[in-house]
């Protein structure tokens, strides 16, 4: 159970290490480096091979919901809930999401050791696809993209900024104020609602967004962050 939302006169203490946002974290750096990478290979490689790796990892919640999934594709069925966050639409579609995972992951990363990071980072593509699942079941079409676990990592800014901890360094600008958090939480439900009203080519995008995969892992990043925050660097 989370503790009462402190005053912002807490963040008055001074800061323990001065840490821009935009310094790279080895772990988020490596995972823009991948998911970049598998994007140009998938580019390059012919079709049969592209299909290959595409039908491994996209999570598809029909097919996840019919029967003989497993034993049909164990490897799809296990990799997928969380390897589609390594498929994109295109490049604009990838490099949105390398960019938000830039600012908000590197402040995140920096608290926790780079395996920890990763595994939260999986945790919120896990809760993504779950959530689409949860709500769509067999009727869901396929999701795909690297938004579900970066609104995760926006959820644990998120929380570290209402929750801080004596024993941690303040969350960076602009979100070492709890007013700061509080407008970007609404600006992002306001945000994704919007995304499920406008139709997709209203908004030019290639499909349809899956904000109930964004909001799924918004909240469990919110949740989980503070079992998360300081593993394996402060504790």
């Amino acid at each position: 159970m989370f503790p009462v939302i402190p005053s912002e006169s807490v963040y008055m203490r001074p800061p323990i290490a001065n840490q821009p946002i935009l310094n790279i974290p080895s772990p988020v750096g490596s995972l823009i480096g991948f998911t970049i990478l598998v994007h140009v290979a998938l580019t390059f490689l012919s079709g049969g091979a592209a299909r290959l790796i595409i039908n491994k990892l996209i999570f598809y919640p029909a097919w996840v919901m019919s029967d003989g999934a497993f034993s049909s594709d164990p490897i799809a069925f296990l990799l997928a809930p969380i390897g589609y966050v390594l498929l994109h639409a295109d490049w604009m579609h990838l490099l949105m999401n390398m960019a938000w995972l830039l600012a908000f992951g590197s402040a995140v990363a920096r608290r926790m050791s780079p395996g920890w990071f990763l595994g939260f980072y999986g945790v919120g593509a896990l809760a993504g696809s779950m959530t689409m699942l949860l709500i769509h079941g067999s009727n869901g079409a396929p999701i795909i993209g690297a938004s579900a676990a970066i609104a995760a990592v926006s959820g644990a800014l998120v929380s570290i900024s209402l929750w801080p901890q004596p024993d941690r360094p303040p969350p960076p600008r602009p979100f070492h104020l709890r007013s700061t958090a509080l407008a970007f939480v609404l600006i992002y439900l306001v945000m994704n609602i919007a995304f499920g009203v406008i139709p997709p080519e209203v908004m030019n995008t290639p499909g349809r967004v899956a904000w109930e995969a964004h909001l799924g892992g918004f909240a469990v990043g919110i949740l989980i962050m503070p079992y998360f925050d300081g593993r394996g660097k402060y504790r």
